[in-house]
């Protein structure tokens, strides 16, 4: 049986209701799986902060260069930031890390099966 495929304004549509009434009512109303609403909406955290990381101009992906050993800087460790602005900084890298955890999870499936 083929996979039921989606437009971009499919899911455009299903995030939206997901956000008004929830997963699982946007599932029964659209007959979109409970799962494909929530990898949607993983998805698109995941992009939020990766776009949110680029303005804010933090290296997600790679380590800084003034430290070596952990390539951690002392503006990404936090040092003489303001506790909000590290609060936002934090939960954007920690989005992002999930959204990598994710994504090398499912790379990895095929191999622990």
């Amino acid at each position: 049986m083929p996979r039921k495929t989606y437009t971009a304004k499919e899911k455009e549509n299903a995030l939206r209701l997901c956000e008004e009434i929830g997963v699982q009512k946007a599932s029964e109303e659209t007959g979109i799986s409970v799962n494909s609403l929530y990898a949607w909406r993983g998805g698109k955290k995941a992009n939020k902060a990766a776009a949110i990381a680029n303005d804010a101009e933090i290296p997600v992906n790679a380590p800084a260069a003034n430290d070596k050993k952990t390539g951690a800087s002392r503006k990404q460790s936090g040092v003489g930031e303001n506790p909000d602005e590290e609060l936002i900084r934090l939960r954007i890298e920690n989005e992002a890390l999930k959204a990598q955890n994710k994504t090398l999870k499912n790379a990895l499936r095929p191999f622990t099966e």
